[in-house]
């Protein structure tokens, strides 16, 4: 077996130099500034590279949001796809995983808000739509194989296609989280209130055999 070759100095310093300009950038678009008010200047001066360097690295402002989202949709997909319990039953299943994609879109509801705006003013490019595409079909996927085991152990509402009917829960369960993200009962939902916990409690209950 051949050894991996080590990096080189320049490598690991413009590795070094991209790690700086992705969580400085992250600062800048959802803490301390925003993405329309940050420019590629801003950026390249607080991760103290030069503007030449940054365009080496992404040749856009997109570039460096569509990284960002890559990793956090990447994240959260892995989160999802390692919390289903085998052992589980379809709505046990199905009760737990809404449960923590609604705290997963809510950890990153600055980016997922974002996304939204960009999208609505048509700013986003082929390959980001692309990239969200193939995402919320992976989640989509997910779902869908709850479906199918709930259909099998005849736990959730039986369907001709389980896949059809994920599709149709994910985007019911996005509207509702999507509608409420910009409202103050999110902070009751965040601080163990009740409203939006019980909406989600009730759309899933409407899939599962009582």
């Amino acid at each position: 077996m051949s050894d991996i070759p080590k990096p080189s100095r320049v490598e690991r310093r413009q590795l070094a130099a991209r790690k700086r300009i992705l969580e400085t950038a992250q600062k800048l678009f959802f803490i301390e500034s925003s993405y329309e008010d940050t420019t590629i200047s801003d950026i390249a001066h607080r991760a103290d590279v030069s503007v030449g360097a940054m365009y080496s690295q992404f040749k856009k402002k997109s570039d460096i949001l569509s990284e960002l989202v890559d990793v956090y949709i990447s994240r959260m997909i892995v989160e999802l796809t390692n919390s289903i319990d085998t052992n589980k039953s379809g709505s046990e299943q199905l009760v737990a995983t809404t449960g923590l994609f609604s705290r997963l879109f809510f950890d990153n509801g600055a980016v997922l808000q974002l996304l939204g705006q960009l999208g609505r003013k048509n700013l986003l490019d082929a390959s980001q739509l692309s990239m969200l595409m193939d995402s919320a079909n992976t989640i989509i996927n997910v779902f869908g194989s709850i479906m199918k085991r709930g259909v099998e152990d005849q736990t959730l509402i039986p369907s001709e296609d389980p896949y059809k009917n994920a599709i149709v829960f994910f985007h019911g369960l996005e509207g509702i989280l999507s509608l409420e993200s910009n409202d103050s009962q999110t902070r009751h939902y965040l601080s163990g209130g009740y409203s939006l916990s019980d909406k989600i409690e009730s759309f899933v209950q409407l899939h599962i055999i009582k």
